[in-house]
């Protein structure tokens, strides 16, 4: 993308606070990962927002910040930042399904996912293992199969919210 993702402009403002906004709109308690250039993303926070910083982030994979923001947590609805934020029914259809769940649109798996755990103690494992044997909630919002990962994708999106036609959807989740 060339720049950090969570910065990026999402309708007047970036795309992490677009995500907690949205999370907060729906009652949830926002908890936030961050990595790299943390008085930027600082910065795009409410002062009151949970947050957590991986100091490792240059040596350590995208599972050990998701184990990080999930360390005691029975139940959390998870998101990267480089996706639009979910439609508040797809967040919904999450909270309303029982256990792991993940939206597809047309078929395809998306963001943001449910994870489950009552002991508070999530597997060391991959998401799209661990989701494999999730409930499906099937949504009406393509952005969940979105993924922002260079300027053209960004601009298409962009365009489409402009247009409110049918968006592009990426070419895949990286």
């Amino acid at each position: 993308m060339g720049r950090r993702k969570g910065l990026l402009p999402w309708r007047g403002e970036s795309l992490l606070r677009a995500h907690v906004r949205r999370g907060r709109e729906m009652g949830l308690d926002v908890h936030v990962v961050l990595g790299p250039d943390l008085a930027a993303h600082l910065a795009e926070l409410p002062p009151d927002v949970r947050w957590t910083w991986n100091g490792r982030y240059a040596v350590t994979e995208m599972l050990d910040s998701l184990l990080l923001g999930l360390e005691g947590c029975t139940d959390a609805l998870v998101t990267p930042v480089d996706v639009p934020p979910a439609a508040p029914d797809t967040l919904r259809g999450l909270l309303a399904a029982g256990g792991d769940a993940v939206p597809t649109w047309q078929g395809r798996d998306g963001h943001p996912v449910r994870v489950v755990t009552p002991s508070g103690e999530h597997p060391r494992v991959r998401l799209d293992v661990r989701l494999r044997g999730a409930t499906r909630v099937p949504v009406d919002d393509p952005a969940v199969c979105a993924n922002l990962n260079t300027p053209e994708d960004l601009m298409a999106w962009s365009d489409w919210l402009a247009a409110e036609t049918e968006p592009l959807v990426g070419r895949g989740r990286g």
